[in-house]
């Protein structure tokens, strides 16, 4: 769980690291692909070409939008952003089910 400042610890981005490589070492999953081909240290940025990656000190949601505008008391979509080191370019993921964030 983020601390009061929504910051992560380090054993915590380690923990969304090691999820993504768990997730990306397996092609198949039941019917579905990996959305990861590679490993993360192997993952090429699709802007830069780098393989350099980190996990964003935060985590984020994306806004919830309804008929009305933004919908204040929507759901939540938590998610860890892998960020290339070199220029910036961002994977977004969905943390729900990794055991960050408390029901």
């Amino acid at each position: 769980m983020p601390d009061l400042n929504g910051k992560l610890s380090e054993y915590e981005k380690e923990k969304i690291l090691n999820w993504i490589k768990e997730k990306s070492s397996k092609t198949y999953q039941s019917t579905t692909i990996s959305a990861f081909g590679q490993q993360p240290e192997n993952m090429r940025c699709q802007v830069c070409g780098s393989r350099n990656w980190g996990v964003a000190d935060n985590l984020v949601t994306p806004t919830v939008l309804n008929a009305t505008g933004i919908g204040l008391m929507s759901p939540s979509y938590p998610q860890a952003m892998l960020v290339c080191n070199e220029c910036g370019s961002t994977i977004y993921i969905n943390v729900n089910g990794l055991g960050l964030i408390q029901s």
